[in-house]
């Protein structure tokens, strides 16, 4: 899919990017875009100066391990929204599976956070008003207890920010209930694509759900991309199972 392709090239010059700095870091002038925080109490010392100087929005990545400040001892976060600073989020759905997270989301979205929830992120970021980023040295690491970097601006911080946001344009929306818990509104699905998955995975081909529907060929091709696109899948058996994951199928 495109938008996969996009995430897997922006990765990829990240990673490049990434390389070249931690290969200059030996050279002092390098401190101007880039520095390392060592430490969890640093790099948390660090998490909360960006937030509390933010003062447009903050941007951010967040894994379902443990960071060095949990979601509900984030306190700056609190008072980043109380003054007017948006908040970007996204969440890795795993992270929905502990407790007490899904009440800790009702509350920040009730705050003016806008949260949405994708599977696997390639790492932990925090990027404050498009011109501070903060993310571990070692992006797979469990938490930030070996140092994070801080990232000013640079080629390096515009492949974060260019991640960040085809991330955000793929991931699935999270909205308050009336109860205040969350759902994942994105994954509705509406009742045409409902039937058009339904009847592929009943074993019809395109032309037969187009035949079924009263659509040409071409409309249901191109739905079903939309959805495959939508389930961040690349092929159709894939689209099966993560439908059946995320409760497509009982729509």
């Amino acid at each position: 899919m495109q938008r996969q392709e996009e995430i897997r090239r922006a990765q990829l010059e990240l990673g490049r990017l990434a390389e070249q700095y931690r290969g200059v870091m030996a050279d002092r002038s390098d401190t101007d875009v880039i520095e390392v925080v060592r430490g969890a109490q640093a790099v948390a010392q660090r998490f909360g100066q960006m937030q509390r100087g933010a003062s447009n929005e903050v941007l951010a990545l967040v894994k379902a391990s443990v960071a060095v400040v949990s979601a509900d001892e984030n306190v700056d976060e609190d008072a980043a929204l109380a003054r007017g600073v948006t908040y970007r989020v996204v969440v890795e759905r795993a992270a929905f599976a502990k407790p007490g997270f899904v009440d800790l989301v009702a509350e920040s979205l009730k705050a003016g956070e806008q949260i949405r929830v994708t599977g696997d992120l390639p790492l932990r970021l925090v990027v404050a008003d498009r011109a501070l980023a903060l993310l571990p040295l070692a992006p797979t690491a469990a938490d930030s207890a070996g140092g994070a970097l801080l990232v000013h601006p640079s080629g390096l911080l515009d492949a974060l920010l260019h991640l960040f946001e085809l991330v955000w344009a793929g991931a699935n929306e999270v909205l308050p209930t009336d109860e205040g818990a969350t759902e994942l509104a994105a994954d509705r699905l509406d009742d045409v694509d409902a039937r058009i998955l339904t009847l592929l995975l009943a074993g019809l081909t395109d032309q037969a759900i187009g035949g079924q529907l009263g659509m040409s060929l071409r409309t249901v091709q191109r739905r079903v991309s939309q959805l495959m696109d939508r389930a961040q899948v690349v092929t159709r058996f894939q689209l099966g199972h993560e439908a059946s994951r995320r409760g497509w199928l009982g729509v």
